[in-house]
């Protein structure tokens, strides 16, 4: 095809150079160029659909890309598989799109899409392109906003607007519910707007997908009775199947805290066929209640402090992080949390359960600890244990008076959220081992 003096045809072997740099001058600062080359490598890629635009007067000789991929999945909340898997349908993803500014005005974006889509619609059985763009930009080229056709989108960063869908005139069944990314758009390139602090939902879905993931790949080769049936050593007389129930369960109450404005007088009844199911269902159920109101908005909580649906946000992400890591090191996964997440789940374990959860029965001495997280974002605590409370602070001065502390706690913040949470862990004390393990029995029984 020919549009506007450019030549658009499939991309070939030799144009990767050309792209990247094209990649790299259009989106200055963000790793587009590294997400085209694992989309290249990934078996979602399909060559076919991925085209340039030549044209012998830009530098490099290409002045336009675009390409669809097979990296989008639309999860129906109630098609599982024979082991209770969540079933997602494919989609088509439309990623990226760039026109060399020196060929910007000639109609080469629309070109490129336009025929992107064409060869889509003649050649491949996936019912729907979606994207993530300017909805004033790829209007013009067909698309809706994907809720018009039943498809939510697939992160909290991505304005409801911007996620958008065209039809292709595929026949069956159009399936309906979240769209799930391929994995390789979370660890290339952070999809949606830049975003301040941490995308608490962000981080409960990739948690929650990489055990999902993990539990497969076990099943896969032992079957489902076996992977159950695995003990959890950092979850004592627990087996993985109970872990599961047992976050089925929280996410049963966290939802009717939220519904229903107050603490529920009980868990509502279990829904599902199994603990994999369960577990599915629930987390999903739980992030679309999230995902459904903003963070600000007022919300019955048990925190002291903050009655707002960012505290369920933070706790759910926490809550799973910490069990998926148990879930991971019993079936000999690999799943850690982040160093950012890791932090401010030492800060809520010292906070929000040391700070609240043992009432008048913390049993301290008086001596002060101080808990330091290195090789990531840097932060310390110091804490206090008393007989009938707990002091916490974020600095080790106060009114520039210096805590005296007894012991301190180092270590990377991953390893101190293990720590704190009463796992095993690779952490450095120094000082009073005493006063450190008194802090330590009383934070697991703040956290259990």
């Amino acid at each position: 095809m020919t549009s506007a003096a450019a030549v658009i045809r499939v991309e070939q072997p030799p144009d990767a150079a050309a792209v990247g740099a094209l990649l790299r001058r259009c989106f200055s600062g963000e790793p587009v160029d590294a997400l085209v080359q694992a989309l290249r490598a990934g078996p979602g890629y399909l060559p076919e659909l991925a085209l340039v635009a030549v044209d012998e007067r830009i530098p490099g000789g290409i002045a336009g890309y675009v390409a669809i991929t097979r990296t989008a999945a639309a999860e129906s909340p109630d098609r599982l598989d024979e082991n209770g898997f969540h079933r997602a349908e494919p989609l088509l993803c439309l990623s990226p799109l760039a026109v060399h500014p020196a060929a910007a005005g000639r109609g080469l974006a629309r070109a490129l899409v336009e025929e992107v889509l064409a060869r889509a619609a003649r050649h491949r059985p996936e019912p729907y392109v979606v994207l993530e763009g300017d909805p004033a930009l790829y209007r013009r080229f067909g698309f809706v906003a994907a809720g018009q056709v039943g498809l939510r989108s697939p992160s909290q960063r991505i304005p409801q607007s911007a996620f958008q869908a065209a039809v292709l005139p595929a026949t069956g069944d159009r399936p309906r519910g979240r769209v799930v990314y391929d994995e390789v758009f979370w660890t290339g390139i952070t999809p949606g707007l830049p975003f301040e602090g941490i995308a608490w939902l962000d981080e409960l879905e990739q948690c929650c997908r990489g055990l999902e993931r993990l539990l497969r790949e076990r099943v896969e080769a032992s079957g489902p009775a076996t992977v159950l049936a695995t003990e959890v050593p950092a979850c004592p007389g627990w087996t993985v199947a109970d872990v599961l129930d047992h976050l089925a369960t929280i996410h049963r109450v966290v939802i009717a805290w939220l519904r229903e404005g107050r603490r529920p007088r009980a868990a509502p009844p279990a829904r599902g066929e199994g603990p994999i199911d369960r577990f599915g269902r629930g987390w999903r159920a739980v992030h679309d209640e999230l995902s459904a109101r903003s963070g600000d908005q007022p919300a019955a909580t048990w925190c002291p402090w903050e009655a707002t649906v960012a505290f369920w946000q933070r706790r759910m992400a926490h809550e799973h992080a910490v069990h998926v890591a148990d879930l991971g090191e019993a079936l000999e996964g690999s799943w850690q949390a982040p160093p950012d997440l890791a932090v401010d789940g030492v800060d809520e374990a010292l906070r929000l359960w040391l700070g609240t959860r043992l009432g008048a029965e913390v049993r301290g001495r008086g001596d002060g600890v101080r808990i330091v997280a290195h090789e990531g974002p840097a932060r310390s605590w110091t804490v206090v244990l008393h007989q009938r409370f707990a002091e916490i602070h974020e600095l080790a001065e106060i009114a520039g008076h210096p805590v005296p502390v007894e012991a301190e706690v180092s270590g990377p913040p991953v390893e101190l959220y293990r720590w704190v949470w009463g796992r095993q862990a690779r952490v450095s004390v120094t000082g009073d081992p005493e006063s450190a393990q008194v802090l330590r029995e009383a934070l697991v029984r703040a956290c259990r």
